[in-house]
């Protein structure tokens, strides 16, 4: 799992909705889940936008998300 610009995503929460079941990403962002093929992967993580995949006869799956929100705009004041 990375993020949009290609750098992997250690700790993203993957979990199949509607159950507790569920795991993290590894340090290079990879991640096993056992998932029957119709089921629906959540993959959550701060700061990105939530990915649903629906499992399908594939066993491997590449996965990237996108920023949720970008600042615009920054004020300082002191």
């Amino acid at each position: 799992m990375n993020d949009d610009t290609g750098a992997p995503l250690p700790g993203a929460t993957v979990i199949i909705e509607g159950t507790s079941v569920g795991v993290a990403t590894d340090f290079d962002g990879n991640f096993t889940i056992e998932a029957s093929q119709g089921e629906t992967l959540l993959i959550t993580y701060v700061g990105n936008a939530d990915q649903r995949i629906t499992v399908g006869s594939e066993d491997n799956y590449i996965v990237s998300l996108s920023p949720y929100n970008e600042l615009e705009e920054v004020v300082v004041t002191s």
